[in-house]
């Protein structure tokens, strides 16, 4: 079961399914949504860029999970 699933079924379990959960993948695009929305949020620092991502994953090895929830459209 992937991280996703584990948070999409608790939120499910806790009656919070008008909660998409998407992770955020190296497609330009999805990459495009993250830096955005960091960018506007008011407590975002530069550690919650996308950049700080490869650094992460090049120079330590670690395997990162960007995770965005969003309400669902009605």
């Amino acid at each position: 079961m992937t991280s996703k699933d584990l948070i999409m079924q608790s939120l499910d379990k806790n009656g919070m399914n008008d909660i998409m959960v998407h992770e955020i993948s190296d497609k330009e695009d999805q990459k495009n949504i993250w830096q955005e929305y960091v960018n506007h949020h008011p407590d975002s620092t530069a550690y919650h860029s996308i950049c700080w991502r490869n650094i992460f994953e090049k120079s330590f090895g670690y395997r990162t999970w960007y995770l965005l929830a969003q309400e669902r459209r009605r």
